[in-house]
C-alpha cells in the first residue's frame, strides 16, 4: 500500500511523479516532449534549431509563398533550390556539410544583395550596372536585393557560429599508458 499524502501539495507532488512514469513524458523547456522513436534524445533533435528555422522560413516564404505571388521565375528557383538544400544541410547525415554551405551560399546572397542595393545609387549606373538585372537568377531589383542581403548575412551568421570541426581532446595519463 502506498504512503498517504499528508498535504494537498505532497499528493499533487506524487500523482506527477506517478504520471511521468506511466506515460514516460520528457520534460524540455516547460512544455512535455514524447520520446520518439528513432531519434537521438537530445535538445538538437527534439526542438527546431534557428538554422532549420531559417532555411524552413527561406523555402516557404521566400521561395514557393514568393512563387505564387509574383509567378514561378528564375528567382523562385533559386531561392528554393538553395532554401531545400539548406534544410537538406540540416539532416543528420549531411550535418557535416552545414557550416560550408552557409558559408558560401551565405557570401553569395550577401554580395549579390549588397550589389544589387548599391544599384539604386547614381554611381551604379555610371558604371553600366542597372536595376533591372538578374546574376545567377537573382533579381538587382531594391526589394529583392534587401532580401537577399537578410538571408545571406544569415546564413553567414550561422556559418560563422557552427564548429568548424568536433571538440576532441586526447589527454595522455599514467594509467592509460600503463593499461595499453
Amino acid at each position: 500500500m502506498q504512503p498517504q499524502p499528508e498535504t494537498l501539495a505532497q499528493d499533487m507532488q506524487m500523482r506527477g511523479r506517478a504520471h511521468r512514469r506511466s506515460h514516460g513524458i520528457h520534460f524540455g523547456q516547460g512544455l512535455p516532449i514524447l520520446p520518439c522513436e528513432g531519434f537521438r534524445k537530445d535538445e538538437e533533435d527534439i526542438m527546431l534549431n534557428t538554422r532549420s528555422t531559417h532555411y524552413w522560413l527561406w523555402t516557404l516564404l521566400f521561395g514557393l509563398v514568393a512563387g505564387l505571388a509574383k509567378g514561378f521565375g528564375s528567382e523562385f528557383a533559386v531561392v528554393t533550390a538553395t532554401g531545400l538544400i539548406g534544410l537538406l544541410t540540416t539532416i543528420p547525415a549531411l550535418r557535416s556539410f552545414g557550416r560550408i554551405y552557409d558559408l558560401i551560399i551565405g557570401l553569395v546572397f550577401t554580395v549579390l544583395g549588397v550589389l544589387g542595393i548599391l544599384t539604386s545609387f547614381p554611381l551604379a549606373h555610371n558604371l553600366g550596372i542597372t536595376a533591372s538585372g538578374y546574376i545567377l537568377g537573382l533579381s538587382l531589383g531594391i526589394p529583392y536585393s534587401l532580401i537577399h542581403t537578410v538571408l545571406g548575412l544569415t546564413s553567414l551568421n550561422h556559418g560563422m557560429k557552427a564548429p568548424s570541426t568536433p571538440a576532441t581532446v586526447a589527454v595522455a595519463t599514467e594509467r592509460a599508458a600503463n593499461a595499453a
